[in-house]
């Protein structure tokens, strides 16, 4: 409460000042305010956040008709299916499905068991939050761990926590739903649901065999004893109904948008019309539902959204890109990219992956594509730049969690998660490239 009301007083101090500045000035203030909100958190999190478009209102750089177009987006419409789907794994106990469909595939050879955790933990991460899907499949690692001997046993725990934290950061930058900086990022550069999984699933796909690789050789866990898992009971109705609608939807969607694409977006009542079937078979409950909607990642794709907005129609976009072109136009536009991925690689450790994307998404629009770099290039840049946060404990909530349940140690976090981000940073700069 107390950050809302600094964030009412910043606001009182704020708009008089602004009023009497040209809409470029105004513009390039409020990128400014924005770099310091964001970064510092001064008025905490939501509240500082919030601040930037509501002065873009009062000094009338938007309209409400601007704001209304942004809350209308598709993407926001599967967004609302990937929080339900995260009650629906809870309230329908998925987690012992896939503790099934693990034993099932796997038999009793444990290192492809590993490998099937990781990669189920990638494909649920892509439709809903990755710090839920890295909470769903944690107790199925730690089936998997109780079957290695005391000595080995430590080692294990690290090694299958974090390869779900980081599978889930993966997977969940292949659509714009799995992860907020891929949705802001491809938004911003005009990037649809299909053009988005059409980039980043490939290269998502490649960053995660890389860690899969690196992580067996760095943690080099002992896979020569026989799994036994816990025998799970038995799929039941619900839940088979359960996927079957999510199935369908999943299917509605990348259809609706295949065929309807550049034409409509009457798709994306497809998500909005399975969470009413799901309700309304009883499978998950509207209260449920609404203690599920992550309103702060809302409010975090408006506000994004808003200031990319206020720079390009306020001029502020284009002046930033005078001041910072002399700088730059004299390298290679590779080069440029690199120093930009660079600059990703240090930001999204220490601030939050949505505020480096909100930020930054906006200047390097303006400031790669006139010098040809491709709007799949700038989008794949700061989607998944901001997302390669995997060093610091903070950095994501996935990290967050498996350091929190003592799984594993922010040492053992660092050691591996250092070696990792520079491999992926490295691969994705020469993807990049290649597209190009």
């Amino acid at each position: 409460m107390r950050h809302w009301f600094l964030a009412l007083l910043f606001l009182t101090i704020a708009w008089p000042s602004l009023v009497g500045l040209t809409d470029l000035e105004q513009g390039l203030a409020l990128f400014l305010m924005a770099v310091v909100l964001w970064t510092s958190r001064l008025l905490g999190e939501l509240p500082g956040m919030v601040v930037i478009p509501v002065l873009a209102l009062l000094l009338q750089l938007i309209s409400p008709n601007d704001l209304a177009q942004v809350l209308m987006s598709p993407v926001l419409a599967i967004f609302i299916f990937g929080f339900s789907f995260a009650t629906l794994s809870r309230e329908q106990k998925l987690d012992r499905l896939a503790l099934t469909l693990l034993s099932r595939l796997s038999g009793e050879d444990e290192r492809r068991a590993c490998r099937l955790l990781f990669a189920m933990t990638g494909l649920i991460s892509m439709w809903t939050s990755n710090v839920v899907t890295t909470a769903l499949m944690l107790p199925l690692a730690m089936s998997i761990a109780l079957t290695a001997g005391d000595h080995h046993r430590v080692g294990k725990i690290q090694f299958l926590s974090i390869g779900i934290a980081f599978s889930a950061t993966l997977g969940g930058m292949a659509t714009q739903v799995g992860s907020s900086t891929s949705l802001i990022a491809s938004e911003l550069a005009g990037v649809d649901f299909i053009g988005w999984l059409v980039t980043a699933a490939p290269i998502a796909l490649l960053l995660w065999l890389l860690m899969v690789w690196m992580l067996e050789r760095h943690f080099a866990p002992n896979f020569n004893q026989p799994l036994t898992l816990p025998q799970a009971p038995a799929i039941t109705r619900a839940q088979k109904e359960s996927l079957l609608i999510v199935l369908l939807t999943l299917i509605g969607w990348v259809g609706g948008a295949l065929a309807l694409r550049g034409m409509s977006k009457a798709y994306a009542l497809v998500p909005l019309f399975s969470v009413a079937v799901l309700m309304l078979r009883g499978l998950i409950t509207p209260v449920g539902v609404i203690r599920s909607m992550k309103w702060r990642v809302i409010t975090i794709f408006v506000c994004a959204i808003t200031l990319g907005k206020v720079l390009h129609d306020s001029g502020g976009g284009n002046q930033l890109v005078e001041w910072l072109s002399p700088l730059l136009f004299d390298l290679p536009l590779m080069l440029q990219i690199g120093v930009f991925l660079l600059l990703i690689c240090v930001f999204t450790e220490y601030m939050s992956n949505v505020a480096s994307a909100s930020l930054l998404a906006p200047l390097m629009l303006l400031l790669l594509q006139p010098q040809g770099a491709s709007l799949t290039q700038i989008s794949a840049l700061v989607g998944i730049g901001c997302s390669l946060a995997f060093v610091l404990p903070s950095a994501t909530p996935a990290n967050t969690l498996v350091v929190g349940s003592g799984n594993v140690t922010p040492q053992g976090l660092r050691g591996f998660g250092l070696k990792y981000k520079i491999s992926a940073a490295l691969v994705l700069t020469l993807v990049i490239w290649a597209m190009s």
